[in-house]
């Protein structure tokens, strides 16, 4: 299961506070044959309470669902009346011990899941910047995807980079594929091959767009060199947003907790600036040449309206007096 931090969560305090409530669930199932129905019951309860005190702030909503605010609980806290009676007892007791057992397993899964995500972000710590392209990136440079200097994006000296591609963007370049654009078309198959390229023959969601291995990265780093791609692939679990400007930024936010402040997005859109603005979200605008100005339209001269003739009033024949 992939959490999501929220941003601002430190990670490592967000792993020593999911294992201590993974731990406190597991202890209580264990134990759980030192308590009568009634009493397990209500031990269960108060550590629902105290998970989501813990992680209310360092887990999104959707997780704190999917890890204790389960259906269940809704209903063990629904019947808890009916449940504590003398002849439901033993169901209770199934039931609360059902939870228990559910919960402990998917609190483990999520700690581990969030240790290899920290194992795994810890590999870039050699990398001086983390970039995340929006589409208009691989659309709008001037130079091709292979051919951008990295450097230059942020007015850095020649540094080493990791670039983060969320899954949306691989599919608004697959859309623009067929856009109707002559341009566009040929910048979005252009992208998505040098993507392929790097990647074919491999199972990984990381490879090297310029520069070394990582054992010769290791050995002998050399930074002017090396640009990494991190494929950022949806978890079965995500939901991705209606717009996709909101998505990307939600993405980056979701990997900001992981990596810390080196994460920059990188954009020519307006729209998309504006989001990671009021996200406080690192982000560089890039600006494309400015357009020469449309010559102003010829004045055109008022058209006159031709009113309609008035009927002319036929003269009456004199009355005789």
């Amino acid at each position: 299961m992939q959490l999501s931090l929220l941003p601002g969560t430190n990670r490592d305090q967000a792993l020593s506070t999911l294992r201590t409530v993974s731990i406190a669930v597991t202890n209580l199932y264990t134990g759980s044959g030192r308590f009568s129905a009634g009493q397990l019951l209500l031990e269960y309860l108060e550590w629902v309470s105290d998970s989501i005190y813990s992680l209310e702030g360092v887990v999104s909503p959707a997780d704190l669902d999917r890890l204790i605010l389960t259906r269940r609980h809704d209903q063990l806290l629904a019947g808890a009346a009916d449940l504590g009676a003398a002849h439901m007892m033993r169901v209770t007791y199934q039931l609360v011990q059902l939870e228990l057992s559910q919960r402990s397993r998917a609190l483990k899964a999520a700690v581990d899941d969030l240790q290899a995500s920290i194992r795994k972000w810890d590999r870039w710590e050699s990398f001086d910047y983390v970039l995340v392209f929006d589409t208009s990136v691989f659309i709008q440079h001037p130079d091709k995807l292979e051919e951008i200097k990295f450097h230059s994006l942020l007015g850095a000296p020649c540094s080493s980079y990791c670039l983060i591609m969320p899954m949306v963007v691989i599919d608004e370049l697959d859309r623009l594929k067929e856009a109707s654009k002559q341009h566009v078309r040929w910048r979005a198959r252009h992208s998505l091959q040098v993507i392929d390229s790097i990647f074919e023959g491999s199972h990984s969601t990381t490879a090297v767009l310029h520069g070394q291995s990582d054992e010769e990265r290791l050995a002998n780093r050399n930074p002017e060199q090396r640009v990494t791609v991190e494929l950022l692939v949806d978890s079965p679990q995500h939901v991705r947003l209606p717009d996709a400007d909101d998505e990307i930024v939600d993405r980056t936010l979701a990997v900001q907790p992981l990596v810390g402040e080196r994460v920059t997005l990188v954009t020519y859109d307006t729209g998309l600036a504006s989001r990671a603005r009021i996200a406080k979200l690192p982000y560089k605008k890039l600006s494309a040449p400015p357009e020469p100005e449309p010559p102003a339209a010829p004045a055109r001269a008022p058209q006159r309206r031709n009113r309609p003739a008035e009927p002319q009033q036929q003269e009456q024949p004199a009355t005789a007096s």
